[in-house]
């Protein structure tokens, strides 16, 4: 579902075209600003200890939440694509088709 995502030339501008930007842009927004505070010395010495969420905690928070809500409605549109037998062959040959049958094998909820 990410194709394209990165090709500033990519022709797709649908909603899934945007929902992929949308995707792309909060993951390195929330995962450039927590290598931002992992070197940050109030964030380590003063906010980490004190169990205080800093802004730029929340900012991380909120992105890394706009991720995973769009991340958990493509894996379940993978594996209902997986249960009708729609999957490309590299989709089949994917890390998450794996670790789906992985999960299924242990009743795990999908």
């Amino acid at each position: 579902e990410m194709t394209n995502t990165a090709n500033p030339n990519a022709k797709n501008k649908s909603d899934d075209f945007q929902t992929n930007i949308r995707f792309a842009e909060s993951t390195a927004a929330g995962l450039g600003e927590s290598i931002n505070i992992l070197f940050d010395p109030f964030e380590q010495v003063i906010a980490n200890p004190l169990g205080i969420t800093t802004k730029r905690q929340q900012f991380c928070f909120d992105n890394f939440d706009i991720t995973w809500k769009i991340a958990l409605a493509k894996i379940k549109r993978f594996a209902e694509r997986m249960e009708r037998g729609e999957l490309t062959a590299n989709e089949v040959n994917s890390y998450l088709f794996r670790a789906i049958i992985i999960a299924k094998r242990k009743r795990a909820q999908i």
